[in-house]
């Protein structure tokens, strides 16, 4: 046999004994030493990392409690270089992007380089407080007090943007914000807030208060999309978290940002999308599943009836092409959206656009039956929204909080719309 293939033997023997024979796993080193002296140790170092990444995967297959064989195994005075590649390895970042607590926890004590990068640019930490089940990993990290501490991913998100996930990961990461420059900005041209609403992460008052103790001083900055915080919550429907945005920011509803962008155009593109998406998708079977879509077009209804609960100005054109929001409900066929923003004031009778042949806000297709048959669906739910979901106080409620002082409409807002 060559000496390759006693090298392959070697490997395939080893990694079928090491989680299961300590003793056997260190006869097997010693039976091929002549073999590892070869391919692992000195200026070998193509073999030494392929042999490390094979190893890897051995160690992040589940079902490992004990992680003592391993170690010994690294530790063998015929491994030194193999430990030292080991260190340098990315199991640490594989051992937290799983959620691995028992291993990475094991992997601390193993002195790995924290400052390890994936293709993404992300190290260990950065995915170790995205989950808070990990987050004695994230102290242990962070208490080295290292310069891997501030690094950024392929984006320029530090560890603090990945801290966002949810209000546990978010709050846990607290005791570190002065660690943190809570204004810094990715290559988006974002900060921690406006990151966090973009990726749909902000969910509920909750993590709003949480997010305010980060002292981020500017909340309605424009990212490299054309896009601030609020337009992404309003794109998103989290009406509930853009009323509360908007009033603790003091941000004005009609901001209009230097790409022409503001809270509603914003609002009505997406929702236009989704719209005409999901209303002419027709079923590949008999099982339509269009009511699956009611959260998300009850979602939009309740944004753009707290647009209007802001003073938001629904007549004025979103685009070049003269498109406003009316205009592009009539395409929609939202009858009933229409209707509620005429009772409301909001605007007028004639929606008539001379650019009507737009393509970029075409008329839906109500030429197929199941077209129509979604179209009276989205009806019932949009009236249930406007007229019978809320009850007969609102709009006072609304006049209400809009004369308010701060105070007093944070109490009104919960009794709206939580």
């Amino acid at each position: 046999m060559s000496i390759q293939s006693d090298y392959e033997c070697f490997k395939r023997e080893l990694f079928d004994k090491i989680r299961k024979d300590k003793k056997k796993s260190i006869g097997i080193i010693e039976k091929y030493n002549k073999v590892i002296e070869y391919f692992l140790i000195g200026n070998r170092p193509t073999e030494i990392k392929s042999f490390v990444n094979e190893f890897n995967e051995v160690v992040l297959k589940p079902n490992i409690n004990n992680y003592n064989i391993f170690e010994v195994i690294l530790k063998h005075k015929l491994f030194i270089d193999v430990l030292a590649q080991f260190r340098e390895s990315d199991i640490l970042i594989r051992a937290c992007k799983k959620g691995d607590r028992i291993l990475a926890e094991w992997l601390l004590t193993m002195d790995i380089n924290y400052g390890v990068k994936d293709d993404y640019g992300m190290t260990a930490l950065m995915y170790a407080v995205k989950k808070p089940h990990l987050f004695g990993v994230v102290k242990e990290i962070m208490n080295t007090n290292g310069k891997h501490i501030q690094l950024c991913d392929n984006n320029g998100n530090n560890a603090l943007f990945y801290a966002t996930e949810e209000d546990e990961t978010l709050n846990n990461f607290l005791e570190y914000k002065d660690i943190f420059d809570p204004n810094h900005l990715n290559n988006d041209n974002e900060n921690i807030i406006l990151y966090c609403c973009r990726y749909g992460k902000m969910k509920g008052e909750k993590y709003l208060d949480i997010l305010n103790k980060y002292d981020c001083q500017e909340p309605n900055i424009t990212n490299s999309k054309g896009k601030t915080a609020a337009m992404y919550l309003a794109e998103q429907g989290k009406y509930k978290e853009l009323v509360l945005f908007l009033e603790e920011n003091g941000i004005h509803p009609n901001y209009k940002n230097t790409f022409r962008n503001s809270i509603i155009s914003v609002f009505i593109k997406a929702y236009y999308k989704f719209y005409i998406s999901k209303a002419e998708k027709i079923p590949s079977s008999d099982m339509d599943g269009f009511g699956l879509n009611i959260k998300e077009y009850k979602n939009y209804a309740h944004t753009l009836e707290a647009l209007v609960s802001l003073g938001c100005d629904f007549t004025i054109p979103i685009d070049s092409n003269n498109n406003t929001v009316g205009s592009i409900l009539s395409k929609m066929k939202d009858e009933v959206s229409i209707q509620y923003l005429l009772e409301n004031g909001c605007i007028e009778y004639s929606l008539e656009n001379k650019n009507d042949n737009d393509q970029d806000y075409r008329r839906i297709d109500e030429s197929n039956p199941i077209v129509k048959k979604h179209l009276k669906e989205i009806k019932k739910w949009m009236k249930e929204v406007y007229y019978f979901e809320n009850n007969e106080s609102y709009n006072l409620k609304v006049k209400l909080m809009l004369k308010a002082p701060s105070v007093v409409v944070m109490n009104l807002m919960d009794a709206i719309i939580f």
